[in-house]
């Protein structure tokens, strides 16, 4: 695949969100549309723990027509997120990221982005999405 990839690292959101299933669903259900982009699911939301000893954390995953959104919460690591958006459509990334402040409030954040599939042709993609 080829496209666009967005990677964000937040590091002291607001703990409230980070531990709230409703949250991360929220900002997986609501971002697909509001950056231009088909859900195909629904979003899955899902607690993962990395050690017995820290709080769980939340991992949530929406695909889209163009690939996918996906979240993983750490609570237990000063409310720390990481936030990938990859598609094969350019999409707004300051919307991206001005949407991830309003939704977890981080005191700061580590910005990646890759354009995947460089040497690539472009060619148009015809994606079938179900009814």
């Amino acid at each position: 695949m080829h496209g666009p990839h967005l990677m964000v690292d937040a590091y002291g959101c607001d703990q409230q969100a980070v531990r709230s299933l409703d949250t991360v669903f929220k900002f997986l259900d609501e971002l697909p549309n509001k950056i231009k982009m088909t859900k195909i699911t629904k979003p899955y939301i899902f607690f993962h723990q990395d050690r017995p000893d820290e709080e769980p954390g939340i991992t949530g995953f929406v695909v889209i027509a163009e690939s996918h959104i996906s979240i993983h919460t750490f609570p237990a690591r000063d409310n720390y997120i990481t936030i990938d958006v990859y598609s094969c459509n350019d999409f707004d990334r300051e919307y991206v990221l001005s949407y991830i402040k309003a939704m977890f409030k981080p005191k700061k954040m580590d910005v990646n982005f890759l354009r995947r599939g460089k040497h690539f042709a472009k060619q148009e993609v015809f994606l079938r999405v179900p009814a």
